[in-house]
């Protein structure tokens, strides 16, 4: 696992905690405190679809543009709560396709984010210079990618500075669940792409952190509904278990540390298959109109 995920967990596990004790907390290297009310670290909490993306997927894996929520279906998405969740559904959708080298549905993608990020209300985030940012790109899959991480951390901003945190508790499920979504029907079977099946599943710690984060706000009946999306996939990944390994931590010849051992799941063909199904359910709980 990337050791920057490593310290995003390491985070989001903090700000759980100072939520739950409701006292202030400061992280170590960061400058803010992590409080509901100054929540400039919101962004910590879930790493962007683009990362988790990246996370799992490997160059030697197909992109299947046909996998994303269709953009007609945007149109029959009228109350709030669907809007909400499918604009998390999007922004997964445009990360997946700017790993494509044909990135003109991905500006299609775009522009959909941003009307519905309008219709929610959010603004401040998709200006005309955020916009001509992504067209001067759209050959270029290491901008994109940076574009796609930037406008959901900007997202997550706009959300935690206006006291929303509702709203992103649905916005990020809906793209957690289409993050994974993604990733696991882009792997075209378990007994060459084993590896890929184990990373699919380390994503289980990112999961519990951001449920338990999320699980803060269960008193709003949409966050609740949300979450409930979330259980069976919680269920596949304990299925999935976990075995401990002696944790070590080198450096390499540029000073990098490296982190080996600890805590890794153990996965099979038979869980993922049940995973497939799983993820492939909810996901469409949640595009459906």
């Amino acid at each position: 696992m990337k050791a920057r995920n490593i310290y995003l967990f390491i985070v989001c596990a903090l700000f759980v905690l100072q939520c739950k004790s409701g006292g202030n907390k400061v992280v170590s290297g960061q400058s803010d405190t992590i409080t509901k009310e100054n929540t400039s670290n919101i962004t910590y909490l879930l790493p962007s679809p683009d990362e988790v993306l990246s996370e799992i997927i490997s160059e030697k894996m197909s992109i299947n543009p046909q996998l994303v929520n269709p953009r007609t279906n945007a149109a029959y998405y009228l109350d709030r709560k669907p809007m909400a969740m499918n604009l998390g559904v999007y922004i997964a959708d445009f990360a997946y396709l700017n790993l494509n080298n044909n990135k003109t549905n991905a500006l299609e993608y775009f522009n959909l984010i941003r009307d519905l990020s309008q219709k929610l209300n959010i603004y401040g985030i998709f200006n005309e210079s955020f916009f001509t940012r992504v067209q001067n790109n759209l050959m270029n899959n290491d901008s994109l990618s940076l574009i796609a991480s930037d406008m959901y951390s900007h997202l997550s901003g706009v959300l935690a500075n206006s006291n929303r945190l509702e709203d992103y508790a649905q916005i990020s499920t809906g793209a957690l669940i289409e993050s994974l979504y993604l990733s696991a029907l882009s792997i075209p079977d378990y007994k060459n792409y084993s590896i890929v099946v184990k990373r699919l599943f380390q994503q289980k710690m990112l999961l519990e952190n951001y449920y338990e984060f999320a699980s803060q706000f269960k008193g709003d009946k949409d966050v609740a509904s949300a979450l409930s999306q979330l259980d069976s996939i919680k269920v596949i990944f304990d299925l999935a278990g976990k075995k401990s390994k002696e944790t070590t931590v080198t450096k390499d010849k540029k000073n990098h540390l490296i982190i080996n051992g600890g805590e890794e799941v153990n996965s099979n063909e038979m869980t993922f298959i049940k995973f497939v199904k799983s993820i492939s359910k909810v996901r469409q709980n949640i595009i459906q109109y």
